[in-house]
């Protein structure tokens, strides 16, 4: 055996670097194209015709009100019927 087989056989310590892979993904904002709003007043005139509906309240100032079925938790509403 030779001195170069002894050493073949010797232990020894290698050393390497150890890496790793990361993603890195990010999303970033770009202006892809620019667009102007704006607003214009403008006037016009239209003729509508329709029928129109309307209805009529009549108060009976001179009626009898049934106090007893007016629930007191619902102040303001009008009464259960």
């Amino acid at each position: 055996m030779t001195a170069a087989d002894v050493d073949a056989f010797e232990e020894t310590v290698i050393e390497g670097p150890l890496r790793s892979e990361t993603v890195d993904v990010q999303k970033q904002a770009r202006v892809a194209e620019e667009v102007v709003v704006g607003k214009e007043a403008v006037q016009r005139t239209e003729r509508v015709s329709d029928t129109v509906r309307k209805e009529e309240v009549f108060v009976d100032e001179d009626a009898v009100v049934d106090t007893s079925r007016i629930d007191p938790s619902s102040e303001g509403s009008s009464p259960t019927v």
